[in-house]
């Protein structure tokens, strides 16, 4: 699974810039700590952005799969003709989602409060709060769960 992968290179190069970090808050370069404390948010940023596409991507295969096997096995015509219409239509992520968890619930509320700060990072903004460490466990958890 890629969050693993995606794991141990965030931890590695955030590791590296803690240690630059750290050495110039001890140093007193304030300057450098400040630069590098900055480094490491838009890492967090990115590497937050790069985690959460990879849950995009497992609901779109998920839904494609249940929509592509509805119509492979539907007898009912009207009920063919509406996962037919389905797959035309352009539905939004959380449209998606709503197929593999109760809207309100806690995996559709937890993936909605993720896809927030997803859509602030990806149009410029800086998502607060952002903890790769509870992201990652989050995504592992949901992209194993999604589909049970």
């Amino acid at each position: 699974m890629i969050f693993y992968e995606l794991e141990i290179l965030y931890n590695e190069i955030d590791g590296d810039f803690s240690i630059k970090e750290f050495n110039a808050r001890s140093s007193g370069l304030t300057t450098d700590e400040f630069e590098i404390a900055l480094k490491r948010e838009h890492n967090d940023q990115s590497y937050f952005l790069f985690i959460f596409t990879r849950l995009e991507k497992r609901i779109q295969d998920l839904f494609d799969l249940l929509v592509n096997n509805k119509i492979s096995t539907v007898i009912d015509s009207k009920e063919l003709n509406s996962w037919r219409l389905v797959k035309k239509k352009r539905l939004e992520l959380m449209d998606k989602v709503s197929y593999f968890a109760v809207a309100g619930g806690t995996d559709y509320n937890l993936i909605y409060n993720y896809k927030k700060k997803r859509d602030e990072v990806a149009h410029g903004d800086f998502a607060i709060g952002v903890d790769i460490s509870a992201v990652l466990f989050d995504m592992k958890r949901l992209y194993n769960d999604l589909d049970n």
